[in-house]
């Protein structure tokens, strides 16, 4: 009966312990994953950050070679010189800046899925948004690079072109 009693106390102190190391690790697991929510969400909003002022560069860059296009367009009309093959160039142009403005937003609006998805504890599903976003990053920067080529080679070509008209 001693032997029962001694394992009876030996149960009821361990029982305490027990749930204590439980409860502690149980807690550590969720304030690891509201640190990793906070530190993901903190570093996703500084990337946004960096993104917009990016877009806001390159948009009143655009804008800018555009509006000086149009100008030039209509001066070398008035003075007689052949500028279609130039009018076609600044529509291009145009619609390619329409598109890289496009990328944008869905880029930003992915970055802003990859945070959402951060806080949540569903490993797989913040990876695939994570990919994907660094796939319209790819594609964004890819379309950036398109429309510098086609400004310095194609519009500065047809520039020269009429220069020797």
């Amino acid at each position: 009966m001693k032997k029962d009693l001694k394992k009876v106390l030996v149960i009821l102190l361990l029982i305490p312990i027990l749930l204590t190391s439980t409860l502690v690790s149980v807690s550590a697991e969720s304030n690891h994953s509201e640190n990793r929510c906070v530190r993901i969400t903190r570093r996703v909003n500084e990337k946004i950050r960096t993104f917009e002022k990016i877009r806001t560069r390159y948009m009143s860059r655009y804008d800018r070679i555009t509006s000086s296009l149009s100008m030039l367009v209509s001066k070398l009309k008035d003075n007689g010189y052949d500028t279609t093959q130039l009018e076609t160039d600044l529509q291009t142009l145009k619609n390619m800046k329409t598109e890289l403005a496009q990328e944008f937003t869905e880029f930003m609006s992915s970055l802003r899925a990859v945070k959402d998805y951060a806080c949540e504890n569903n490993q797989a599903e913040f990876k695939n948004q994570l990919q994907f976003a660094r796939g319209q990053l790819l594609d964004l920067r890819e379309k950036a690079l398109e429309m510098r080529s086609f400004v310095s080679t194609t519009i500065i070509d047809d520039l020269k072109d009429i220069r020797n008209q």
